[in-house]
């Protein structure tokens, strides 16, 4: 078990809102996400010059536009104070997909000299965290992390450990995914793990589809507790442990595996866990996987669970990070309960199709 770490700032952007503030509100029980059609495409062009528009794909701008956010929400807007930052961001593999498939029309349609000059730099999985690194003139570790939609939890743990081993202060860890093009979409939808209409999803029930598909991104500043204690920053909650594995073949014995390794790290016993949020894949098998985990990990106990995924639908690499934001702001909303002993401690779940499997444990400041 290492040291606890600071989260002094988040932020995102998806279909429920560009910063966490809106997206939060629309996550409220008087609002639905209902089907495919609810999901407004993300506009960000006032973030982007006309030349950064042209050069960046969406995954790559909605990730620009989170770690803003979170950045600023941290306090941090000084060179000085972001030059040793390291970055690190999720990804679910496909990531400008979009921009390939629109300019290998264009190849095909309009000739070689029609396909956009930004395009190596734009369809290149690393250029999110590159890109957020240049833009604040970073030197430290940076990287894309690829584990479908554990991605940006595996992110998260990779910027605990670079600030528990590495001697790395500061960091900016989340994921993005951008817009969900239509061969995505279909392939997806081929395999039954995602469909169009999100009125299908019912997670933990034997005639429940996949969630449908969505595009945003997520970011938390994390820092070392001398870094934000230093600054006077506000801490908003801390890292305590993390874990990951990778294995599809025995998805309960995994899920369970992981689960305890995170709570060891953390130095959290299962009755200090105050609520869950599960994977909650909507796949039958899948979510019976993880209730039997569950069950083996809290031995029975009836912890509250939160299914966020029912209004963000899968943000895939994004749900990790905007799954972690949403439970301290559960965390928080019932903070009354932890003046009666309740040690306001949320462990995160993200179990991929593919087996890359990761929990995190954060606690409320």
């Amino acid at each position: 078990m290492g040291s606890n770490v600071a989260i002094t700032g988040y932020g995102m952007v998806n279909h429920l809102g560009k910063n966490v503030q809106e997206a939060w509100s629309r996550l409220q029980p008087s609002n639905a996400l209902e089907s495919i059609e609810d999901v407004r495409p993300l506009d960000v062009t006032e973030y982007f010059e006309k030349k950064e528009r042209k050069r960046l794909d969406s995954f790559t701008r909605y990730a620009m536009v989170a770690s803003m956010e979170a950045l600023t929400h941290a306090n941090i807007n000084s060179p000085h104070e972001t030059k040793g930052m390291g970055v690190y961001v999720g990804a679910a593999g496909n990531g400008a997909d979009q921009f390939l498939l629109d300019n290998h029309l264009l190849l095909l349609e309009r000739g070689p000299k029609r396909v956009s000059p930004y395009y190596s730099s734009a369809s290149m999985i690393n250029s999110p965290p590159a890109e957020i690194a240049i833009k604040n003139g970073s030197h430290g570790p940076s990287g894309t992390i690829i584990a479908g939609e554990a991605g940006s939890l595996i992110a998260i743990g990779h910027g605990l450990r670079a600030i528990q081993n590495e001697g790395t202060s500061l960091i900016v860890a989340g994921g993005t995914q951008g817009d969900i093009s239509n061969l995505t979409r279909e392939g997806y939808e081929r395999l039954n793990i995602s469909q169009s209409d999100q009125r299908a999803y019912h997670p933990y029930s034997e005639d429940s589809k996949g969630p449908v598909l969505c595009a945003g991104a997520g970011s938390i500043v994390m820092e070392s507790m001398e870094s934000a204690e230093r600054r006077g920053a506000d801490i908003l909650g801390t890292v305590m442990g993390f874990s990951m594995g990778t294995r599809l073949d025995r998805m309960e014995e995994s899920y369970t595996a992981t689960m305890r390794s995170a709570l060891k790290d953390a130095g959290v016993t299962p009755k200090e866990v105050s609520i869950v949020i599960p994977q909650a894949a909507g796949i039958p098998s899948y979510d019976r996987a993880e209730e039997m985990a569950m069950d083996a990990v809290f031995q029975g106990a009836i912890v509250p669970t939160h299914v966020f995924k029912r209004k963000t639908g899968n943000l895939m690499a994004a749900i990790g990070v905007t799954n972690t934001i949403f439970a301290l702001q559960t965390l928080a909303f019932t903070r009354e309960q932890r003046r009666r002993g309740n040690e306001a401690v949320a462990m995160i779940n993200c179990f991929d199709f593919q087996g890359h499997n990761a929990s995190l444990v954060i606690k409320l400041a």
